[in-house]
């Protein structure tokens, strides 16, 4: 069986949604979902108070020293009553 990533995945479904002569904005709407991971981080996690409609890198260092990066945007969605940020493929 063929290994399928999730990239070329997300392609082919765009592909298709092409093909299907949907409205501009509508699959605009469909890239820009599909580049979420469904990783969230509440605003109390972060040392400095997030805007709606910012991005914000996070920088994880991991016990062996190498480093993780996260890029997470705010898109006015809430969590418990906090903002909530979005973690998404760049």
């Amino acid at each position: 069986m063929k290994n399928l990533d999730f990239e070329w995945l997300t392609d082919e479904f765009m592909l298709y949604c092409c093909s299907t002569q949907l409205h501009e904005k509508t699959m605009s709407s469909y890239e820009q979902t599909l580049h979420l991971t469904g990783n969230g981080l509440p605003a109390n996690n972060y040392p400095m108070k997030i805007r709606e409609g910012e991005v914000y890198v996070i920088r994880y260092t991991l016990s062996d020293g190498s480093i993780r990066m996260e890029y997470m945007r705010t898109d006015g969605n809430a969590w418990d009553g906090m903002m909530l940020s979005e973690e998404f493929r760049p």
